[in-house]
């Protein structure tokens, strides 16, 4: 499973430019076999031992169709991944440890680093195509890691991460187009 987290960020302006405002981040798992990946807000990069136990609770669900549990994590050498309460998870957990890729060498965790750049690109087509301002940039991206888990892609022999996760296909039928208007009824 690649790990990373992107932030802060309050728009995709400041994600594309990198802009140190203040905002929330993201914090990617991302299933190297099946491509499914699960996302989280945090408002800071401290959560990222809380989201990890969170990440762990919530792939107990899909551990029988998964077969087994996650083994070892890809992670770049960002000081959140190196504490004593991230390692103490770990070894609670049976996980035998991270390959921690050297500190500014992104391309090492290049799975994780190119989705995250898909669903922004992703997330700023469903902006401009709903008309919707970047404060719902958040909802952009949680919606787009939806869709894409929920998609075929050229490498997937046209089976969806969901598929490999879930050993179902995916039911689409609850989805519209995002942005679009709604009443409660």
């Amino acid at each position: 499973v690649s790990v990373d987290i992107i932030g802060p960020i309050n728009s995709l302006e400041s994600f594309r430019s990198n802009d140190p405002m203040m905002g929330y981040y993201f914090m990617l798992f991302l299933d190297q076999f099946s491509n499914y990946a699960w996302i989280y807000q945090l408002e800071t990069k401290s959560q990222a031992p809380d989201f990890l136990d969170k990440f762990l609770e919530d792939i107990q669900t899909y551990t029988v169709s998964l077969g087994s549990l996650v083994r070892q994590f890809r992670l770049d050498g960002a000081k959140e991944f190196d504490s004593a309460r991230w390692n103490g998870i770990l070894r609670t957990n049976g996980i035998g440890g991270s390959k921690i890729t050297p500190e500014r060498t992104p391309q090492l965790n290049a799975q994780a680093e190119r989705y995250f750049g898909t669903v922004a690109r992703d997330a700023r087509a469903l902006l401009a195509q709903a008309g919707l301002p970047d404060s719902y940039a958040d909802s952009a991206f949680l919606h787009s890691v939806y869709i894409r888990n929920r998609l075929v892609s050229d490498s997937s022999a046209g089976v969806t991460p969901y598929q490999h996760i879930l050993c179902r296909r995916p039911n689409l039928s609850h989805i519209r187009a995002w942005g679009s208007d709604a009443w409660v009824v």
